[in-house]
């Protein structure tokens, strides 16, 4: 019987440069008492044993968290897909879901349900819809499309939900979706 804990890795992106909070770190901001990302972390800490931080500054602090921190080998902050490539390098499971660390409040069960319907539909990047749109983040990957992701980098091209519509994503349109807050601005906190 499979671990539980082995079938997917968590890739948590906190490598953006937070221009919406004057440049600070955000996942080291502080939200409910402590910091973003470990909203994250704790969320996911019962259900994988691999939790994996990309982050482009403030190395030492999120290494603190005794996790593997990964950083975009593509510089000068590539964006999402950059962490992710990043993080796939470093996946110990075949399935890496990536979170964006400004979201605090996601429920681990959205994976489940991320999961069943990569299943169901043979699909190797399933994707949220809240209702009203495609969400790019966050997302289910197999990481055999690591690949995909290099060369679409490289390409010069950054847009997730472009990359994710090359690929057929599939999106997975359920409550869970929704009850995640996004903090974007300062405002939100």
């Amino acid at each position: 019987m499979t671990d539980p804990k082995s079938l997917y890795s968590v890739c948590v992106l906190a490598g953006g440069k937070g221009l919406r909070f004057g440049g600070q770190d955000k996942g080291l901001i502080e939200y409910q008492g402590k910091p973003l990302v470990e909203h994250i972390i704790d969320a996911f800490c019962e259900h994988t044993s691999d939790i994996i931080i990309s982050a482009n500054r403030n190395i030492v602090q999120y290494k603190e968290y005794n996790l593997p921190v990964v950083s975009d080998s593509i510089k000068s902050f590539a964006g999402p897909l950059a962490g992710t490539l990043a993080a796939c390098t470093k996946s110990q499971n075949e399935w890496l879901i990536v979170v964006a660390c400004d979201q605090p409040d996601i429920n681990p069960a959205l994976v489940s349900a991320m999961l069943t319907l990569a299943k169901s539909k043979q699909s190797k990047l399933i994707i949220t819809n809240d209702g009203h749109r495609d969400q790019p983040l966050p997302m289910l990957l197999h990481t055999s499309l690591q690949n995909t992701i290099e060369k679409f980098l490289h390409s010069g091209d950054r847009k997730v939900s472009l990359w994710q519509t090359q690929q057929s994503a599939i999106a997975l349109i359920s409550d869970l979706c929704n009850r995640s807050k996004n903090i974007n601005t300062p405002e939100d906190l």
